[in-house]
């Protein structure tokens, strides 16, 4: 009677434990489990249990008893996630070893197992299990075909040919893509449906898609940005073609009234001039090759003008009036602008004259002179010294003294250009001196004997010039113009061509005594004839330099613009005596400098200033005040009389 419910109390358990077998199935969606005699069937949370259940089957069941469990024998235990779950083999439950088997598939004909090598195990499975049911027995001996022909291929087997070709499973249920957000579309989430079982591989397979996916969704982005900026640069550069074409089209062609002279020569241009806005534009190329220079540009991507001349670099944009000097870092602003008309480069007259080194003058509406300096001297002080102390100034009412005294009182008035006249001693020594002539000694006070002859050095120097004033060597000035370096030295030597280059040779190794480099770069030379000048350059490379005219019997315009230019001279110096207004007109035309000497009378320097004089030698007028206080003190003195 006990045995008897003891076997009834197993069967209870036996159902139930089916029964909630079957209940964690539906809810979890179990595809594996494991039936194998191999296997022993049992995890070692369960094993304390079903050793106790054994147990209690030996000591309480009869014979009958253990022949009625012989027909249980293929019901088997599963402890998943430690619960105690079994049913029967024969329901439809996949096969699995859990040693060995890694994954079996239940839809249908997908059916596969991972290794070959586990075939005969499976199928001794099989025949152990003692199946009864012949459809289940024919689907499981169709699983072993499958393995054994290698139409199912392992996931260890798979290529990415077959993730490339994999369709999506037709089971799936659609949905719609989600947009506006990170989650992945239908597309990508379906390829991840039929990669899960696939293992590591699987999921850098997924990474991959994944990362071709947005690789494509970026690319198409940027394909999209790159049209969009092409259509821009398209519409600005049509824009900027037709505001060109429309600003080009405004220019007219022209003919000046003035006869252009370059370099004294008439010239005629091939292309004709343009007028836009009543700016006269000239074709550049033309008139440089006129002069004998050469000139290129070049245009850029940006429509940028690059004009290449003299050494010298411009830039200038189309249709702007700022022009850029890359060698001086400054920017101009012209009237008009830098235009390339006709495959010529145009440019307004201004920025020939104002711009480039180039001489270009308007005389009046009849003639404009173009001519090219050589820039090897520089005339920048001329800006700011209209006055020239002749002699070293005058001192005391006294001229031609040539004396310390009258340098350091006429520096102190404002003077900072020096004229000074330069003699030759007995012993070939420079010292200030005017002449050693009758009439010059005579002025200056010193011995008869010196009269027409050259006294010694140290004789000269120990003699006061007029018994008050201390005379100067060259070495003396050079010291001078050492202690003030904004001090500069026009040269007047009384000497013949002849003897030029010996005289200018030893001026050079005195200079050179004093040690400071800028007396010389201080130091202008004044020549009287043409030739001089290359004697005089010959010795030292000055760097600046006068063309004094008193020597010449008679002032030729021509002739004198000729030789400045080409010797790229810009003052000339005329004598009072040789006063010619035609003259002077002339080279104010061609833009040359005219000093005149020697004025002492600011009335008349006022006069000459209005004729065209641009500079002075004089004695005793204020460079500052432009007044002659000697000249007032007399004038006081005569209305203090009356």
């Amino acid at each position: 009677m006990n045995e008897h419910k003891s076997y009834l109390k197993r069967e209870s358990d036996r159902n139930q434990n089916i029964s909630k077998a079957n209940d964690i199935k539906k809810k979890r969606n179990i595809k594996h489990c494991s039936l194998s005699d191999n296997n022993k069937g049992l995890k070692k949370e369960a094993s304390n249990k079903n050793k106790k259940t054994n147990k209690a089957k030996k000591s309480s069941l009869d014979d009958n008893v253990s022949i009625n469990n012989k027909k249980h024998d293929n019901v088997h235990v599963n402890f998943r996630d430690g619960k105690n779950t079994s049913r029967e083999t024969k329901e439809k439950s996949p096969i699995k070893s859990a040693r060995r088997v890694k994954s079996i598939k239940r839809d249908g004909d997908i059916k596969h197992i991972s290794k070959k090598d586990n075939i005969k195990d499976y199928r001794q499975n099989i025949n152990s299990e003692g199946i009864n049911d012949k459809a289940e027995l024919k689907k499981k001996r169709e699983i072993i075909r499958k393995c054994e022909t290698g139409k199912v291929k392992s996931k260890n087997n798979i290529r990415r040919a077959d993730i490339n070709n994999m369709k999506p499973s037709e089971n799936k249920e659609k949905t719609e893509p989600k947009s506006q957000n990170n989650k992945p579309d239908i597309k990508t989430r379906e390829l991840k449906s039929k990669l899960n079982g696939l293992g590591h591989k699987g999921k850098h397979y997924i990474k991959k898609t994944e990362h071709i996916i947005k690789n494509e969704k970026y690319n198409k982005m940027i394909k999209a940005g790159l049209a969009a900026v092409l259509v821009i640069l398209i519409a600005v550069f049509g824009f900027n073609k037709y505001n060109n074409e429309k600003r080009l089209g405004s220019y007219e062609d022209t003919k000046i009234k003035q006869t252009i002279y370059i370099n004294n020569e008439e010239f005629e241009t091939k292309n004709p001039f343009k007028v836009r806005n009543k700016v006269i534009y000239a074709p550049i190329e033309e008139i440089v090759e006129g002069l004998g220079k050469q000139i290129s540009y070049d245009k850029g991507i940006t429509g940028t003008i690059k004009i290449h001349y003299h050494g010298e670099e411009y830039k200038a944009k189309p249709g702007s009036n700022e022009v850029y000097s890359v060698s001086t870092d400054e920017t101009s602003n012209i009237k008009g602008c830098i235009e390339i008309i006709d495959g010529k480069l145009y440019a307004p007259m201004e920025f020939i004259k104002e711009v480039m080194p180039i001489n270009i003058m308007k005389s009046d509406d009849n003639e404009v002179f173009i001519d090219v300096f050589n820039d090897q001297f520089d005339y920048s002080w001329t800006k700011d010294n209209i006055y020239i102390a002749h002699a070293m100034g005058g001192i005391g009412g006294l001229d031609y003294t040539n004396s310390l005294e009258a340098f350091e009182k006429n520096y102190e008035k404002g003077y900072k250009v020096f004229e000074a006249d330069i003699a030759m001693t007995k012993d070939d020594e420079p010292v200030l001196l005017h002449a050693w002539s009758k009439k010059s000694t005579k002025q200056l006070g010193l011995p008869s004997a010196w009269e027409g002859k050259a006294a010694t050095y140290n004789d000269f120097m120990s003699q006061k010039i007029n018994g008050m004033y201390t005379p100067l060597s060259f070495e003396d000035l050079c010291n001078l113009m050492k202690e003030h370096d904004d001090m500069m030295v026009v040269l007047d030597l009384k000497t013949d061509v002849s003897d030029a280059k010996v005289v200018y040779s030893k001026l050079i190794e005195v200079a050179r005594r004093v040690g400071d480099p800028t007396v010389l770069d201080r130091l202008i030379p004044q020549i009287y004839e043409e030739e001089m000048c290359d004697i005089v350059m010959d010795v030292y490379d000055f760097k600046s330099m006068i063309y004094s005219l008193y020597k010449q019997p008679y002032l030729d315009a021509d002739s004198v613009v000729d030789f400045a230019y080409k010797k790229g001279i810009r003052v000339v110096v005329i004598d009072r005596r040789k006063f010619d207004l035609n003259f002077i007109n002339e080279i104010n035309k061609r833009g040359l400098m005219i000093y005149t000497n020697t004025y002492n009378m600011p009335d008349a320097v006022s006069r000459l200033k209005r004729r065209g004089i641009h500079g002075f030698f004089s004695d005793f007028i204020n460079p500052v005040t432009e007044k002659n206080p000697y000249i007032e003190d007399k004038e006081e003195q005569k209305e203090s009389e009356n």
